[in-house]
């Protein structure tokens, strides 16, 4: 794997360390976590703002609740709604 560096304080490399030896795992590990959870959060972010905006839009939220409504009669794929099923993709008895 490539690597790059990346220029950071020495209160926060201080912080990447104790986070680091506390972990037992590399700084580069703890780095690539935070970035991963920091990209989620934002993901999550956006998705909020865009539902808020979906919902504060009266004609487009009807739209959606009724495509919502359309799509909801394939859920069971022809299954019965008692049918039970194991955790390896058999029909239970």
């Amino acid at each position: 794997m490539s690597s790059a560096t990346v220029r950071i304080d020495r209160q926060t490399y201080a912080v990447l360390q104790q986070l680091a030896g506390s972990a037992g795992e590399s700084m580069q590990t703890i780095l690539e976590r935070a970035i991963n959870e920091y990209q989620a959060k934002c993901f999550w972010q956006q998705m909020d703002t865009a539902y808020r905006a979906l919902r504060a839009d009266s004609n487009a939220w009807e739209d959606e609740r009724t495509e919502r409504d359309l799509w909801d009669s394939t859920l069971m794929d022809g299954l019965e709604a008692d049918e039970n099923w194991t955790e390896d993709g058999n029909a239970a008895a």
